[in-house]
């Protein structure tokens, strides 16, 4: 055997692992490496949805007091801080069918749902809101007593 010593062969076994492992790490997409921002709480976009009555609803959207877009993210997260972005977007799960409660905090029930409408809808479902996902969702709101739902392009 070409180690000398069993301690040698350990600490070249230990080095290759850390190497194999920072070359996942590395390579591993994130949500972080998109192009877009995160979604800002309290800032909405107003749409108009195809296949609504004329009027929009508001979906989750990034804003820097400049301009606002609704291209941006949301992804899980650990924090317990409710945010009016999620609770948007679960408002659009909820009318994709999922049941899901609307409080506000994108834990692993949300992203479930999330990954459930992408895969319905055969895109990558990563279980992160971005604008593919967005435009995939029924967004529904309520005007004259009447509930008008469709799609954002």
């Amino acid at each position: 055997m070409w180690f000398k010593t069993p301690m040698r062969a350990l600490r070249t076994l230990m080095a290759l692992f850390v190497l194999a492992g920072a070359m996942v790490v590395a390579t591993t997409p994130s949500a972080q490496a998109l192009p877009y921002r995160e979604c800002n709480n309290g800032w909405a976009y107003h749409v108009e949805v195809v296949g609504g009555g004329g009027a929009g609803v508001y979906v989750p959207a990034y804003g820097d007091g400049n301009s606002l877009t609704r291209n941006c993210w949301l992804e899980r997260t650990s924090s317990t801080r409710v945010r009016q972005e999620v609770r948007r977007l679960q408002y659009g799960l909820q009318d994709s069918g999922q049941s899901l409660y609307a409080d506000g905090i994108f834990g692993n029930i949300t992203r479930t749902a999330v990954v459930n409408v992408q895969a319905k809808n055969r895109i990558a479902a990563d279980g992160v809101y971005g604008p593919r996902t967005g435009s995939v969702i029924r967004w529904c709101y309520w005007y004259d007593k009447k509930q008008w739902c469709g799609r954002w392009v």
